[in-house]
């Protein structure tokens, strides 16, 4: 259901009342709560502990991820979320150089911690940027450290180009819930800071083909976006781009190749990274997860 199975069920049973799928709806909200009380344990522990920010994480709708993404500013901060969770029952599954994925039992879910933002040990878009851009939200009666509408845009877009190499219809909804919250010449000087465009423009393309097809208009706020990006030179023309059909939207191989090989040009963090991890992906068996990671259908 592209992330939006709870979402679709529930307008469903709003317009149509509960019928054949009360079942899977039920256990969808059960996911729900058990995401919503993750959240508020994970803000808590880390409020008065580390730097922190939840990304990709707060939705516009009902939402069941299967992880909780943190994002920690210094290697300190990330120590200190480490220990707080595993203390607070979570075990480690997986942990690298700049990250480590955590289990909670109790909520069936993940925690992934976060230094930096990468694709193949590259990093894709600067965290000291998003740190720039956090704000305080009140999420079920508790604090939580997450961003602002322009860098949840800037990063929803980064992550489904470069990380995923997909859009599905969770990134849709948030991206035109984003569109409306920010103003159009914050998300584009971020995309422009950022060095991430292509993966902006891309988006807000893609959400105008939905638009166009589904809904046969295009809402003001992607409009006034798509006109910055138009006027700022992306490097990518859209004729590249294939017209969305079905989703999850597949993005070009060569697109999304050619645009990293861009950033890495031009953007001295991932540059400085490039080397190291050109290096550590020459093994076996990194270049077969690669291979598989760019040849999947959904994630």
């Amino acid at each position: 259901m592209n992330k939006i199975g709870l979402f679709f069920l529930e307008t469903m049973a709003s317009l149509h009342g509960v019928g054949w799928f009360q079942p899977k709806l039920e256990e969808l909200r059960r996911k729900y709560r058990n995401t919503q009380d993750l959240i508020c344990q994970v803000a808590s522990l880390l409020n008065s502990r580390a730097d922190y920010l939840l990304f990709k994480t707060l939705k516009p709708f009902p939402y069941t991820p299967s992880d909780i993404d943190v994002l920690l500013r210094t290697r300190v901060d990330f120590s200190q979320a480490y220990y707080s969770l595993k203390k607070d029952g979570l075990i480690l599954l997986n942990k690298n150089a700049y990250g480590a994925t955590m289990y909670s039992h109790d909520h069936k879910l993940y925690v992934d911690l976060h230094l930096f933002l990468t694709i193949s040990d590259i990093p894709y878009l600067d965290p000291g940027i998003l740190f720039q851009c956090v704000r305080a939200v009140e999420f079920e009666g508790c604090g939580v450290q997450t961003l602002d509408p322009a860098a949840e845009f800037l990063t929803v877009a980064a992550h489904g180009f470069y990380k995923e190499h997909m859009f599905n219809l969770s990134d849709f909804y948030t991206i035109l819930s984003l569109a409306q919250q920010a103003k159009s010449s914050d998300v584009y000087y971020l995309a422009e800071v950022g060095r991430v465009s292509d993966a902006v423009y891309f988006a807000v393309k893609v959400c105008r083909c939905i638009m166009e097809k589904a809904f046969n208009d295009v809402h003001p706020a992607l409009l006034r976006l798509e006109k910055c990006l138009d006027e700022s030179g992306v490097t990518l023309p859209i004729s590249n781009q294939e017209k969305p059909n079905s989703f999850p939207y597949k993005y070009p191989k060569m697109v999304v190749t050619y645009s990293l090989f861009g950033k890495i040009l031009t953007d001295p963090l991932t540059r400085s990274f490039f080397l190291h991890a050109l290096a550590r992906n020459m093994r076996g068996s990194r270049l077969l997860r690669l291979k598989t990671h760019f040849s999947r259908k959904s994630y």
